[in-house]
This record gives structure tokens, sequence and C-alpha cells, in this order.
């Protein structure tokens, strides 16, 4: 009867949304409306609360084809009237959480902490059409006194990432690091594998700090949760990875060498699992969301975390074993990790030091007034004014900043949020900067090089759009100006006029100016340095042009490490920040692998291998892989054809407007093979050549059987909009109104919505006819048989396993 029930209550919730107003809007707009109806639900209780937070999509989602990123901008503006600082949503103390998902819905997750400690949230998506669709407000709160009811209840109102919101919102509430909470970027989820990732690299780099050629190789299998602090610039660039399905995924090894004395070092770890330390726990409940607590007040935060992850080897590595492990050159691949091999290595000397603290200084007031005086500066002091090319009085440039700020002309760069500088979080810097929220989500600009926080220094630059000539950027002229803010050994800093630093200070403002696609720009702002940068960008939008998602299917990517376009092995760790932005894949998920390869830049090879993209159905369990190779003479021909020298001057006024056509001449599939579950495997297995695979996989010849005769014709047209239905039935799953509203002992949140709402963002109201209801009822129900078997849909996807499973 419960079933019963509920199949009927999707079904009529699925109505709602289709019968009600279906006007699409601007994104700009859907976060304002969003934020609006939050704030005024007096049950979350944004505007009383001691502090809140937002999960959301925005700026990595797409909407009908176009990027959301103007969405988080609608939400930052609108809970800027906020009366308390803590309650606004910025873009720098670490309570706006993007997760990247380009495949995937425009979602917005606002949680509020109350000052008795009582944790609430609330959850709106947006569908094709610009409806908005939320739930009731839920107590979220790890709480060993919640009722298996009330957990239920939040469970259908948060929807089908409901655990994950939840373990994010309450490790939050805990006071959990900016760094730490940052790796749900590619995760969209944290627990004991995130955070015993995050303990056992940052030891690692403080143990073995990295300089002059020296490099850190990862070694780890897929699904593992133990490469996402590394993925957020920890080593900053100098990392690879090498990551494969096969192995010990509670282990991960950490090979440091360096190419010019050919010498290094290889440590082995091993994740400890305390679940059984601490008692019952089930993965995905209640029990779960408390045991991360227990992990992280006893031990991250107490620092005990030998108990987290244990040293089992420590080893000299020479250039031979470099090779095994990582490239071998006689078989074209490496033997990865290796555990037997790497044992009868010679010890390293020394011992690994695990009393390290990593969790950061967290000073909010200190950076914001770090970034306050750094504005100042820019905008008041007559010497950083006539560096910016301002002329006139003290008072004229002064004047004539404020204009082209409000113009949109003026824009900075810093570090992000979640980066740290001496030991200290940079959270609040960017507030600091934007002070009054006088910059937006494009031009309060963020970026992970190390020349911004890891020299001595922090870089903040400001530029200035003088002229903007859109055909022809070589005319466009920007104005720069770069603050460094040193410690003076005293407590304080001292604020000087620097002009040096790396590319990013061209690149990143003439990308803004030309208006460069927002997907570009983002995953530029989590990589840095354009070099190489721009291969990598155009042999990503190459594949997603080419290979499309379908319905049921996700992407799965293997990188191809190569050096044919690089000086240094640096490059490889910004393909991966490329490729996991746009694809919306990761290796913690399962989704992202990394093979070794050749460590060279001479004999450079005309064309060579990018990457493998994977589509896999999750259905029928069964996919395609393409290998994509990247031609280096035709880009230098269409550029001499167009009469460019500059990659970057050709990319803003020629590839940019016209991409398919350059791609398809620089990038070509050099052959395609379908996949079942076992091929899958045997592609993606550690020590093995998956670019041979590949070009030497036999095709299985299948007969192809008879084809029936058919009289019905239109079951076809129906069934492919099963999807459409199971997607509203999956989002639709709620309570009814008359449901209980008590959903945590004590706490009664009176319910004033229903729970599922549609809600027009323009204010339009669309009535449809009455076949056209019950052509969706219809659909509904027969997305329901679809959703009612959907244990077998979602057992086939690979890497959904929280940390510690």
């Amino acid at each position: 009867m419960k079933k019963q029930i509920m199949m009927l209550m999707v079904t009529l919730a699925f109505t709602v949304v289709l019968s009600g107003a279906v006007s699409a809007t601007d994104t700009y707009d859907i976060g304002v409306n969003v934020t609006e109806q939050a704030m005024a639900d007096t049950n979350l209780g944004l505007n009383t609360s001691d502090s809140n937070l937002v999960i959301t999509t925005g700026s990595t989602a797409h909407l009908n084809g176009q990027t959301t990123e103007d969405s988080v901008q609608g939400v930052v503006d609108t809970t800027s009237t906020l009366p308390q600082d803590s309650q606004k949503i910025t873009y720098g103390q670490g309570n706006l959480l993007i997760i990247n998902d380009p495949n995937g819905p425009l979602e917005f997750t606002f949680v509020s902490k109350a000052t008795n400690g009582a944790l609430r949230a609330q959850k709106y998506s947006v569908d094709s059409t610009g409806t908005i669709s939320f739930g009731d407000v839920v107590y979220i709160l790890a709480d060993p006194n919640v009722s298996q009811d009330a957990w239920n209840y939040a469970l259908q109102q948060l929807g089908n990432n409901a655990y994950n919101l939840m373990a994010i919102a309450n490790l939050w509430a805990q006071g959990a690091p900016s760094d730490l909470l940052a790796t749900t970027y590619s995760t969209g989820t944290i627990g004991q594998g995130n955070m015993i990732d995050y303990a056992m690299i940052k030891q690692f780099q403080q143990n073995y700090p990295t300089s002059g050629k020296k490099y850190n190789y990862i070694f780890s299998s897929t699904g593992g949760y133990d490469d996402e602090a590394v993925l957020q610039g920890e080593f900053g660039f100098n990392y690879e990875l090498y990551t494969l399905n096969g192995g010990d995924s509670t282990k991960v090894g950490i090979m440091q060498y360096a190419s010019d004395t050919k010498t290094g070092l290889f440590a082995l770890f091993k994740m400890n699992d305390l679940r059984s330390t601490y008692g019952t726990v089930v993965s995905g409940t209640l029990s779960e969301l408390l045991f991360n607590n227990w992990l992280y007040n006893n031990y991250l935060k107490a620092n005990h975390l030998d108990q987290l992850y244990s040293v089992l080897m420590l080893k000299q590595i020479d250039e031979t074993a470099y090779n095994y492990l990582w490239y071998d050159p006689n078989t074209g691949s490496g033997h990865g990790l290796d555990e037997a091999y790497i044992a009868g290595l010679d010890n390293f000397a020394g011992t690994f030091d695990q009393s390290k603290t990593v969790i950061p200084i967290t000073d909010i007031d200190t950076m914001n007034q770090i970034g306050e005086i750094a504005f100042t500066l820019a905008s008041t002091d007559p010497t950083y004014l006539t560096n910016l090319g301002y002329t006139g009085t003290l008072a004229e440039m002064q004047s004539a900043f404020m204009n082209d700020l409000t113009n949109g002309k003026i824009g900075a760069i810093a570090t992000p949020y979640y980066q740290n500088f001496n030991g200290m979080s940079l959270a609040g810097l960017l507030d600091g900067i934007n002070q009054n929220n006088v910059f937006n989500i494009h031009t309060l600009m963020t970026d992970t090089h190390p020349w911004n926080h890891a020299q001595g220094y922090l870089g903040i630059l400001f530029f200035r759009l003088v002229n903007v000539d859109p055909i022809n950027s070589a005319n466009t002229l920007i104005n720069k100006l770069m603050i460094t803010v040193t410690p003076d050994g005293l407590g304080g800093f001292i604020y000087s006029n620097g002009t040096k630093g790396p590319g990013y200070i061209n690149t990143m403002p003439l990308m803004f100016a030309q208006k460069a696609p927002w997907d570009f720009l983002r995953v530029f702002m989590k990589v840095g340095c354009p070099r190489c940068l721009q291969e990598d960008l155009d042999a990503a939008q190459y594949g997603l042009g080419k290979y499309p998602l379908l319905q049921f299917e996700q992407y799965i990517l293997m990188s191809i490490p190569v050096t044919a376009s690089s000086s240094s092995e640096e490059n490889w760790s910004k393909n991966a920040a490329v490729r996991m932005g746009l694809f919306g894949v990761s290796p913690s998920l399962g989704t992202y692998l990394s093979a070794g390869g050749p460590m060279t830049t001479t004999n450079i090879p005309i064309q060579y291998a990018e990457y493998i993209l994977i589509k896999w159905n999750s259905l029928t369990n069964t996919g395609i892989a393409a290998l994509i190779q990247y031609d280096t003479t035709k880009m230098n021909e269409l550029m001499a054809a167009d009469g460019y020298t500059s990659s970057a001057n050709w990319h803003f006024d020629k590839v940019y407007l016209d991409t398919a056509s350059y791609l398809n001449a620089m990038f070509s599939v050099v052959r395609e093979i379908p996949l079942t579950s076992d091929t899958l495997g045997a592609l993606t297995a550690a020590g093995g050549d998956p670019v041979k695979f590949v070009k030497n996989y036999v095709i299985p010849v299948i007969p192809t059987p008879a084809t029936p005769t058919s009289t019905q014709g239109t079951s076809g047209n129906v069934f492919a909009n099963i999807g459409g239905a199971i997607s509203g039935a999956l989002n639709g799953l709620s309570t009814p109104n008359g449901a209980t509203n008590e959903i945590a002992p004590g706490l009664p949140l009176e319910q004033t919505t229903p729970a599922i709402t549609s809600a027009s963002t323009s204010g339009n109201e669309t009535n449809l006819p009455i076949g056209a209801i019950l052509g969706a009822i219809f659909l509904a129900i027969a997305g329901i048989l679809v959703y009612l078997g959907r244990g077998t849909i979602v057992a086939s996807l690979k890497g959904h396993q929280r940390p510690g499973k």
C-alpha cells in the first residue's frame, strides 16, 4: 500500500510540474529567484542563523546548452542584504561550495546553522524550462536522537544526492577547513576517504617539499577518494597521476623523482578504516554522518594522523625503478603500484613524520583586511593608479577608476579561498578585495598558480580594460598592476607595487576582454598557467562535440600523458584539471584514469594520442572507446593561413567563432571500439598500454538477427520519452502536505509550502490542454514502471562508493 501511495504521489508531482509555468529565463534571475524564496522561508532561517552555506552546481552545470555562472552571482547579490557577514554567501569565506557537474542538473541547496547548532537545509532544482522545484525545509544535523522517519523524510526532500549534501553540510558545521571542503568540487561528497587523503597528502608535502626538477607521481586505484587533495593544488603543479583499475584501493603510493639527478623516493601508504573502532557504521545512513564527525574531531582536528593512515614503505628510487613503475620505454607502459617490486628496493634514509599539523589557521578578519588594503591602494593611491594608466589629478584618477569599475572594465585576480599561505587559510581574502560587492563572478577571478601564494608573498593582480577590439585581440589594450603582500616578520605585512609574474597575468584578462567561453575560463582558473593549456581545452572541446552524452550515458576518460608540446612534466597535471572540469570526471569517482608516459621533449612526434574517451551506458552495460589524436602541424598550418603567429590571439579571433571547423582539422579519432564490461575492465586495467589496446583490439563479429515484423508503430515514440518521465519521477518523489512536520524531536517545522512547488522565475503561467496533461500522466506512469527497476541501473554505475566503503 505504501508503495502504491508513493507512486501516486510521484505521478501527481510530475503532473504539477508539467502543467505549471514553463517559461525559460535568464540564469541570473534563477539565482535571484531561488535565493529570495529560501530567504523568505522562516523555517530555514537564513536571516536569523549563525551562518549559512550554499552547495550548488551553478557555474558548472548547463541549462539548455548555456553556462550558468550568472546564477551564482544572483545568489551572492541577493544574500548580500542579509544582516550578518557570516550569513551572506560570498566568493571568499568558503560558504559557497561549487560541485563540478557539467552534465547534470542546475541545483542549489541552502543550509542554515542556527545559533543553537541546529542544521537545516532546503534544495532547489531547475529544469530545462526554467521551472524551479523545491522540497520542504528539513533538519539534517547528525543527531543520534533523530528518528528513522525523520531521516527518511530528509532523504526524500533532498533528492537522490541527499546523503552527500548532508555529509558536506555536517562537516562544514563542524568547522572543517576550506581546503578540505573544496575537495567536494570533484567528488560531490565527503567522508573518511577524503579526510585521510587530505592528511596524507599534506604531510607528505611537509616532509618532502618539491624544488627544482622534483615532481611527485601518485599511484592509486580509481574510486578510492585518494587524489582530491592533490587535485586542489596541495602539490602545486608538481604532480602526475597513475590511476587505473585494479589493486588495493586503500593503498596509495607517492614517488618523488628528480629528472636531473635521476634519484628520488617512494612512499607506500595504507588508508586505515576506523569504522570498526567507532562501532556500527552503515554507509549512506545517519550512522555514517555521526562517524564522519567523530573521525574529524578526534583524529583530523586533534592531529592524531598516525591513526588515519600507515606508512608501509619508504624506498629509494633510481632511473631503473622510475622507468619500471611509471613508464617503461621497452613495453610502452608502466607497471604501476607493483608492491613486490617496490619491496625489493633499498630503504630510504630517515623516517616519515606523522606529527605535522595539516589543518591551517583560519583568520578571516586578517585575510579580509589584506584584500581590503590591496583594493584601497589600487583605487586611491596615485602611484598605483598611474600604473593602471590613469592620468590627471588624484581626484580625477580616483573618479575614473570608479567609473571603470562600475562599467565592468576593472578586474582582479587573486588566490582562491581554499589555498593556504604560510600555514594560514586564505579564506576572507577575496571578500576583502570585493568590498561592497563591487566585483562579480566574471571580474573577480581566481588562480591557483603557485606564483600567487607559494613564493613567499601573496600576489593580487588588478587589470583595466583600456581598449577592447572584439575582432582583432592583438589590438586590445589592458593595463595591469600586481600588488605583492609580504610578511614583515612582526605580524604585519608589506605592500609593494610588483609587475612580474607568470603568463596568466596576460592571458586571463585577455580571455575576459575577448569574451572567451566561460567553461574555458573556469577551468583555466583551476589551472593558471596558459602554456599547453589551450591544447588541452581544444582537445576536450573536440571530444565533447564529437561524442555528446545520450540518456543513461556517462563519460570515463583515460588521459595519455605526453610532453610533446611541453618543456616540463607539470603540464600533465594541468591536463587533469582541464579534462576533469569539462567532462565532469574524477579519479575518486572512478571516471578519470591516467597511465604513465615518456618524459622527453626531444624527437617530438607530429601526431600523438591525447586521451581515450569512453561513453558508458549504465542501462545496457555497454559503451564505446574512442582514441583521440592531435596533429601538431595542423594548428600551425591553420594559424599561418589566417595570418597569425600567436596561438592565444588566433583562438580568440578565429577558433572560438568557428570551433567545430578548426578542431575537426586539428584532431581526429584514430579508432573507435565497442565495449562490454569485460573489455572495459581490460582497457582500464593497471599495467597495460591502453593506446595499443584500442589500436589492436579485434572487434567480434556478431550475426545480425532477423528483424521481426511489427504492427505497432507508435511504441518507439512513447518509450523514447520515458527517460524524461524517469527524471521527473525521481525528482518529484516527495511527502504530501499532510505528513508530519516534526522531523526531529522538539523541532517542529510548520510546512507552509507543498513538498514540490513549481515556480516560474518570469511569473507567467501556461495552461496546457487536458490532452497534454493526460499524456503527461501516462508518461509519468511509464516512468514509474522503469523507476521501480532502477536498481539495475544504479548498480551498474562505476565509482559511486563513498569514502570508507
